[in-house]
């Protein structure tokens, strides 16, 4: 993979521009693509397993501030699906406040710190360390040799910012047909990360679904970084 300086070298080559103006808009640009792909879907190399445990009568714990979300975790060996508060407040509204065994979870809001927190429904009567699968918060690239996190997001990364280089050149005919070789270059990262994912378990939510919506609010834009 790619550190950051190498990356912009290489989109500013393209467009046979080095001053540092250019130079600074294609690292924003980078960056700003960098955020939408690693916020579109729960990648592989965005996770990591933690253990957590969650005291007898707690509604809630933190998390930690470098944790997007909860994508998975169990119960006593039970696996426990997500279920958006709202959802349970609607069907069952007493289950927020009663205990037992737990049977949902949810991913509160942060909380003021910026913290990732957890929720487990019905509150559990019993203390147990629980085994979590959690998507790690986006970091941004912000010094010249910081490098993606993503394996295989190096040529996404610059047919997305060769988008926005040339948008920012008003050229606007040519953008709209690279924004298109950049979708496909995305998807091609989506069927490798989806054969992946399928030997071992399905990713949640699917990559197709998460990436398609982001990537149809982000090209709306007329993205300058």
């Amino acid at each position: 993979m790619s550190t950051l300086l190498q990356l912009k070298t290489q989109l500013c080559s393209e467009f046979s521009v080095d001053d540092v103006d250019s130079m600074a808009d294609a690292g924003q640009f980078i960056n700003y693509w960098y955020r939408h792909v690693w916020g579109g879907a729960v990648w592989n190399d965005s996770k990591e397993f933690i253990t957590q445990s969650y005291p007898a009568g707690s509604t809630s714990v933190t998390l930690g501030s470098t944790i997007e979300l909860v994508v998975a975790t169990s119960w006593d060996g039970t696996h426990l699906p997500e279920m958006p508060k709202e959802d349970i407040i609607k069907i069952e509204p007493s289950r927020i406040t009663s205990t037992g065994v737990p049977t949902h979870y949810i991913n509160d809001p942060r909380d003021a710190s910026d913290n990732c927190v957890l929720r487990l429904v019905p509150i559990p009567e019993s203390t147990k360390d629980m085994t979590l699968v959690v998507k790690k918060k986006f970091v941004e690239l912000s010094s010249n040799s910081d490098v993606p996190k993503l394996k295989g997001i190096d040529e996404t990364l610059l047919a997305y910012s060769r988008v926005s280089m040339l948008r920012r050149d008003f050229q606007y005919g040519k953008a709209s047909a690279s924004l298109t070789e950049a979708d496909r270059m995305l998807m091609k990262m989506v069927d490798i990360e989806n054969n992946q994912q399928q030997k071992h378990y399905h990713m949640t939510p699917t990559v197709y679904d998460v990436v398609g919506r982001n990537l149809k609010s982000a090209n709306k834009q007329n993205i300058y970084g």
